[in-house]
């Protein structure tokens, strides 16, 4: 049965790398399914069209030019600009909020929150880079600091919330199911360009 699904995607959409190629091929095989999405993203990119598809871009704030990949102190005003953009979303109007990325997780569990959208489902599609992770690799923290130590857990605070969980990998999956034993059966592989996807009216009705 067809779903109306909000995808939430921290990225300027669609440029021609990384995450978004992620987002492009899920979009399409959920659109070939005969689901409607509305897509939230950042301000820039490509345009895109497609039958039941919508993309609502968020307040640029002045941006110009996309960030460089990894993280920056810029992407997180864009991701406050992104949460406000989500608020617009009404009660019942969806049956999935869909998540990419630890940021998109963040902001669909307070939009969830904050508009009372107890029945709407929350995915989150986890490409294995976290917001903590991501600080140390640009050098902005140390692992072994307490501002890491505290991002972490509040990371996985937002992933328990998780209705269910999308892999790009079994690999990924298998580290996620070591990190959270208690969440094992929300845990599903999706590599990028596979044909079967682990979303149906089953999934958000149970």
């Amino acid at each position: 049965m067809p779903m109306n699904i909000a995808m939430i995607v921290p990225l300027n959409y669609l440029e021609d790398r990384g995450a978004n190629i992620r987002v492009y091929e899920v979009s399409r095989l959920l659109l070939s399914k005969g689901h409607k999405i509305t897509l939230f993203c950042f301000p820039l990119g490509k345009e895109v069209q497609a039958e039941n598809l919508k993309i609502i871009r968020s307040f640029s704030g002045g941006l110009r030019k996309a960030p460089k990949p990894g993280f920056s102190f810029k992407k997180m005003y864009l991701d406050l600009f992104l949460f406000l953009s989500t608020l617009k979303i009404r009660r019942n109007e969806f049956d999935v909020i869909y998540a990419f990325m630890h940021e998109g997780l963040w902001i669909g569990h307070l939009t969830k929150k904050i508009k009372f959208l107890g029945k709407t489902k929350l995915f989150f599609d986890n490409q294995d880079s976290s917001l903590a992770e991501e600080m140390v690799s640009s050098a902005k923290i140390k692992e072994s600091g307490l501002l890491y130590r505290f991002i972490d857990r509040l990371e996985a605070f937002f992933v328990k919330k998780s209705d269910l969980i999308i892999t790009t990998s079994e690999a990924i999956g298998n580290r996620m199911k070591e990190k959270y034993p208690s969440l094992t059966k929300k845990i599903f592989p999706l590599q990028d360009g596979v044909s079967e996807f682990p979303i149906d009216k089953d999934n958000v009705e149970n």
